[in-house]
């Protein structure tokens, strides 16, 4: 199908599902390289195409071109959220300071337009901890847990703030309880696995 999807976009430009059915025959032939081959070559003509290669990018964990890539795609969507977000965590997996700074910047005015949004308080968390900011991380945490009681992450993210300013039972007053909770419940397993490690260290401190 790749050929013949290849010359229908070519002959067919317009047709915007085109270079998707493209992309997930290249996908499913597990065959990436030509993929971001192809999306490099074309994106420039079609900038909303560079959201598709940064997700290319990403699964290769070229994370600074993942990042550029959602770069671009903002230039031409500078209101998205969800392209902000997921800029934000291609450039917390860098490695860099710098990319750290900027990807709390660029979480926190996401935030300002979704305040609600637990991926992005989550991710906000993490960077500001990793920044060296722990108490504005707790809070962020905090944040996420009283938006979704029921998720892990919030739980999860609370921690590592916790135990970097080292109030271990704090750990143990926020997770005792939760890990309670998530007994017996569908994503209970996944939960449990994030939570109990954590739990365990603070009751050893």
């Amino acid at each position: 199908s790749i050929p013949l999807l290849t010359d229908i976009v070519k002959e067919a430009p317009s047709w915007r599902d085109g270079p998707n059915l493209l992309m997930q025959a290249y996908s499913g032939a597990g065959k990436n390289s030509e993929a971001v081959a192809w999306l490099e070559e074309a994106a420039p003509d079609n900038p909303q195409l560079y959201s598709t290669l940064a997700g290319f990018y990403a699964r290769e964990r070229r994370w600074v071109d993942a990042a550029g890539a959602y770069e671009q795609a903002l230039r031409q969507s500078p209101r998205s959220f969800d392209l902000r977000v997921n800029l934000a965590s291609m450039l917390m997996n860098t490695g860099s300071r710098p990319d750290l700074l900027r990807a709390r910047d660029v979480l926190r005015e996401a935030l300002g337009t979704r305040a609600a949004d637990e991926r992005a308080l989550t991710l906000l968390s993490q960077a500001e901890r990793r920044t060296g900011d722990a108490a504005a991380a707790e809070a962020t945490a905090r944040k996420a847990i009283a938006q979704n009681t029921k998720s892990a992450r919030g739980y999860f993210v609370l921690a590592e703030a916790l135990e970097d300013q080292r109030k271990f039972q704090a750990v143990v007053d926020a997770l005792a309880p939760a890990t309670q909770s998530f007994r017996g419940t569908a994503d209970g397993t996944f939960a449990l696995g994030m939570l109990l490690p954590h739990l365990g260290f603070a009751y050893q401190e």
